[in-house]
């Protein structure tokens, strides 16, 4: 039976206040992660502005520091993508990536035409080989002379599936059994780039059952996005529905059934929620605040899309997708191809810099107040500066090009609101 019901003006309180937005003091890099979400890593800028956003300092040395200390750590995690966590939740999420893509990798290994014992045959080679001589790159894994004698190519076979040989998988194999570790190269998180070794100390227990492991996720989720959908767990998660509805079950102690009065939708939509959450939502707490994140920020994409945080006035405004589908309304965009602004809450407008980090705009949906705007422009300025001092680019992914940044740029700065 639903035991509350929330005004949109609620929820967004609790989604706002949750995420640890406009913190009065500065907070670890791990601490931010463990406290309020992880953060999804593609290679590009973009996990440092989910830091940032939420109290780590505008400072490179202090992100590296906790890369390097192993606070934090990229790693695979939910539906098998990779996500900035903090040392806590490392091992879980590889528990987590591994039972949830073990089907899905394994018949990609077949469509590649590969076999176990390719696989088992790679992976003693990288494990001798890093055990001998010490870290090394993929690349450098690739060179080695013993490794390479022991890798199979699976040709253009394995390509379709984007399999080009056995040696990922047996990285994957042995990540996954906690027989080696990454860590990104230069201590940065803008790359895609990895430094294998071997790994010194066992994996935690209860890495066995995947109904505890997906337990332990809808707790995480509902207490950093909630009010939130099962079907919004779903997608985050990757588990079948069937599964995050038995784990979900298992939890309802700890989550309130509640109908939320969600922006463009006629009916109120049933979501669940923790305690804490509810609390939040009841609060005489604001959410005040500003806040620039990048792409794919949880805040933005986990509940479906922007919509839910987007001023009614703006749901129709026409913006670019990530991926193949183009672009659309915001009211039906569930992964925006922007970075944007939040003020108070909610979506408030989207912001880039240009290729040359020679330039920024805002381009505002809701203009705020002349004091939030100038808090904005100035967090702006810091975060252009960091991206050319300790970066040297504005990528938001690995293969990002100079072209497609100042195509952005000017996206956002022709945007007609």
């Amino acid at each position: 039976m639903t035991a509350d019901r929330l005004s949109i003006a609620q929820a967004q309180r609790a989604w706002w206040l949750a995420q640890g937005f406009a913190p009065s003091t500065e907070r670890a890099p791990d601490e931010v992660l463990a406290a309020h979400t992880w953060a999804r890593a593609l290679g590009g800028a973009d996990p440092y502005f989910a830091l940032f956003a939420r109290g780590v300092p505008v400072d490179f040395g202090v992100v590296e520091e906790a890369l390097r200390s192993g606070a934090i750590r990229i790693s695979p995690a939910v539906r098998g993508c990779m996500y900035l966590v903090p040392k806590a939740h490392a091992d879980a999420c590889l528990a987590v990536a591994q039972r949830l893509t073990a089907k899905r990798n394994a018949r990609d290994l077949d469509k590649a035409g590969g076999t176990a014992r390719q696989l088992t045959k790679t992976t003693k080679a990288v494990l001798a080989a890093l055990d001998r001589d010490g870290p090394a790159t993929t690349t450098e894994l690739r060179k080695h002379a013993k490794v390479a004698k022991a890798i199979t190519s699976f040709g253009a076979k394995g390509k379709k599936v984007g399999l080009s040989s056995s040696l990922p998988p047996a990285l994957r194999t042995l990540e996954f059994e906690g027989a080696i570790e990454r860590r990104p190269v230069g201590a940065r998180l803008d790359t895609e780039s990895f430094e294998w070794s071997v790994r010194r100390r066992g994996l935690e227990p209860g890495r066995d059952d995947l109904h505890e492991l997906l337990q332990w996720l809808a707790q995480l989720f509902f207490g950093w996005y909630g009010p939130a959908s099962l079907e919004h767990f779903v997608t985050w998660s990757g588990a079948t529905k069937t599964a995050a509805r038995e784990a979900i079950a298992a939890l309802e102690d700890t989550l309130v059934e509640v109908e939320v009065e969600v922006v463009g939708r006629d009916e109120p939509v049933a979501m669940l929620a923790s305690p804490a959450s509810l609390e939040l939502a009841h609060s005489r707490a604001k959410a005040k605040g500003e806040a620039l994140v990048g792409l794919q920020d949880p805040f933005l994409v986990v509940r479906g899309g922007p919509a839910c945080v987007c001023p009614p006035a703006q749901l129709d405004l026409e913006i670019p997708r990530w991926g193949r589908s183009g672009g659309g309304p915001i009211r039906s965009t569930q992964y925006p191809h922007l970075r944007s602004v939040l003020v108070d809450g909610q979506l408030a407008g989207f912001w880039e810099v240009d290729a040359a980090l020679e330039a920024q705009h805002l381009t505002w949906l809701t203009r705020p107040s002349k004091a939030a705007a100038k808090r904005v422009e100035r967090q702006l300025r810091a975060v252009r500066g960091f991206m050319a001092e300790s970066l040297g680019h504005a990528k938001i992914y690995a293969i990002d090009s100079a072209k497609k940044i100042d195509a952005r740029f000017e996206l956002v700065r022709e945007l007609e609101v």
